[in-house]
């Protein structure tokens, strides 16, 4: 839907048919801002028609924008902003873009998705009506202005995750954490790429103020340095969480480590214990196997008819469990 308002003096005013308000700015007779969402291929192709664009500036629009852009035409100047939003439940940015053409008379917003609202902006020129009067770009000035403003809420979402990630990584069940980390990156990439060429373009749209509101260029300088330091606060969350995988790398080696040392001492234990059996088998073993050997009875074993075969026998199983008792101790098996 196509949403037309005129302003004359720095106060907007309602129009109803777009030609006339037009033909009206066109005489010296305020500044036509329309305002449509960019999959209107209808009122797009109206307004473009109305304002003479060259055709290279609707093929502009139409395309996917990932990064925002600032276009000087002979028709026009076409600046591409992309408003963010933040999803807390989910942790990501959604980016959509917000095209403003700036023609002699005109100013044009395309939205790229229904939740880029504009009314903020119009608010915002009501309160200051000598910018909303200044011509084009101190309506484009105002719109840049809201959507700085509304990168404020974004940047104190991923803050507040980040906090929460802090946290997170001395927390007893710290299982998830990479993962966040690693997704939250990946939207603060998407976040940085949308922010990182805006101060250089709002540095340029003050230069291209003309003279008559040539007071503009410091509020284009202001709304760049506004625009640099949210920029500035996204690559530094970029570090953060850059150290807090490293942190989180660090914790997890010294956890690993420790359940290592851990698994270690059990298998020394473990061992320890296999020693002791082991050597109390051996010694357990030698005399039964002499008594085995005693209790079979056969009568061709000579020992049977020796009078001292039995104590012998005794002295025998003594001695060897002795023996090997002292083998192990030795050997601190037992």
């Amino acid at each position: 839907m196509l949403d037309v308002q005129t302003y004359i003096d720095g106060v907007a005013q309602a129009a109803d048919d777009y030609a006339d308000a037009l033909a009206a700015a066109s005489a010296g007779k305020g500044v036509v801002w329309a305002d449509l969402l960019l999959d209107d291929e209808d009122a797009l192709t109206d307004v473009a028609s109305a304002l003479g664009w060259h055709e290279v500036i609707p093929a502009t629009l139409r395309q996917a924008h990932k990064r925002a852009k600032l276009e000087h035409t002979k028709s026009a100047t076409v600046l591409v902003l992309l408003p963010a939003r933040y999803l807390d439940d989910t942790e990501e940015v959604e980016l959509s873009s917000l095209a403003i053409v700036i023609g002699p008379a005109s100013v044009v917003t395309l939205r790229g998705a229904d939740w880029v609202d504009v009314s903020a902006a119009r608010d915002f020129l009501a309160a200051h009506p000598v910018a909303a009067g200044a011509g084009p770009y101190g309506i484009t000035w105002g719109i840049c202005e809201t959507v700085l403003a509304g990168s404020a809420p974004v940047i104190e979402g991923v803050e507040q995750d980040i906090d929460e990630i802090e946290e997170q990584l001395f927390a007893a069940d710290a299982t998830d954490v990479s993962r966040r980390i690693f997704a939250l990156q990946r939207e603060l990439i998407r976040l940085q790429h949308a922010s990182s060429p805006v101060p250089e373009m709002l540095d340029d749209l003050g230069d291209s103020v003309p003279e008559e509101a040539a007071f503009l260029r410091s509020a284009f300088r202001s709304s760049s340095d506004h625009a640099q330091h949210a920029h500035g606060r996204v690559v530094g969350f970029r570090q953060t969480l850059d150290n807090a995988l490293s942190v989180h790398a660090t914790l997890v080696g010294e956890q690993s480590n420790v359940e290592m040392a851990k698994m270690t001492e059990f298998s020394i234990r473990q061992n320890d214990q296999v020693k002791k059996i082991s050597s109390w088998a051996a010694i357990g073993f030698a005399p039964s196997l002499i008594a085995g050997i005693y209790g079979m009875n056969f009568h061709t074993m000579p020992e049977l008819a020796f009078p001292w075969g039995y104590p012998a026998a005794l002295l025998l199983m003594v001695g060897v469990g002795a023996g090997l008792y002292a083998v192990f101790k030795r050997h601190d098996w037992l």
